[in-house]
């Protein structure tokens, strides 16, 4: 099958490679090289040599390390026989289409990161709110509110807990037995 210069011979080599190698084997990466240095010697058309290596290279994937290593190899003999299996302006497409995919895969990521900060800000500022409400009960009920009270709120920051320290600034007979909670809690 080797010696058979019609393209189907190619696409069989090609398909049985795939199926005796993984993509991430120096066997599939070394017969591909195979594959795409015996359609220079055969002679077909650059045209034909392009459309069988898409085949070949979308039969016999391989990992981006051994992408690069095939890539290396192939792109040596290329200028060792003053060949070339893709363009410049391919090849150039393919780098732009890198540069661009790697340029929006930040951008979505830093609108993931606003999104999740802006969450993260609400909540923040959900807890800020229940505290000063906290307090806020606190002083209408017994007038004033001692620093540390208002400080060791500051460390909770279980939206739970601060729901149920609400409820028993509502409830609680005085601000010693809210300060003993408060205490017991954190």
């Amino acid at each position: 099958m080797e010696a058979d210069s019609n393209p189907f011979a190619v696409v069989t080599m090609a398909h049985l490679q795939a199926q005796a190698t993984s993509p991430n084997s120096a066997n599939r990466r070394d017969a591909k090289f195979r594959l795409a240095r015996r359609l220079y010697e055969r002679g077909y058309t650059r045209q034909m040599i392009l459309d069988l290596f898409r085949f070949i290279d979308w039969v016999l994937a391989l990992t981006p390390a051994r992408e690069s290593e095939f890539e290396v190899a192939l792109i040596a003999y290329e200028k060792e026989h003053s060949m070339q299996y893709i363009t410049s302006i391919e090849r150039r497409g393919r780098e732009v289409g890198f540069q661009e995919g790697i340029e929006q895969g930040l951008e979505q990521g830093l609108e993931q990161g606003l999104e999740q900060g802006l969450e993260q800000g609400q909540a923040l500022g959900r807890l800020a709110a229940m505290r000063e409400g906290i307090v806020e009960l606190l002083a209408m009920r017994f007038a004033v509110v001692p620093q540390e009270i208002v400080a060791r709120l500051e460390t909770i920051v279980d939206p739970a807990g601060l729901r149920q320290l609400l409820r028993l600034a509502a409830t609680i007979d005085s601000l010693t037995a809210f300060e003993q909670a408060l205490t017991d809690f954190a």
